[in-house]
């Protein structure tokens, strides 16, 4: 194969990938509380799928700066 994604390069349930992105979209549109809202019923497992979206791009939790600066930049 050239370019493109092969099976072996795709998380085993490729719509983790989706739910990280809705995760992301909705909490930077109007906050975690959207996402929680615009989820309903589904909240357990888009929350659970973005978290194993995350562990497949093996992003880690943030930590607080030591220097005490907020992430913003306030």
């Amino acid at each position: 194969m050239q370019g493109g994604f092969g099976p072996d390069t795709l998380p085993r349930n490729p719509s983790a990938l989706y739910h990280l992105d809705y995760l992301d979209a909705q909490a930077r549109n109007g906050g975690f509380s959207q996402f929680i809202g615009n989820s309903g019923n589904l909240i357990e497992q888009n929350f659970d799928l973005a978290l194993e979206g995350a562990e497949h791009l093996v992003l880690t939790p943030c930590q607080p700066d030591p220097a005490g600066v907020e992430l913003d930049g306030t």
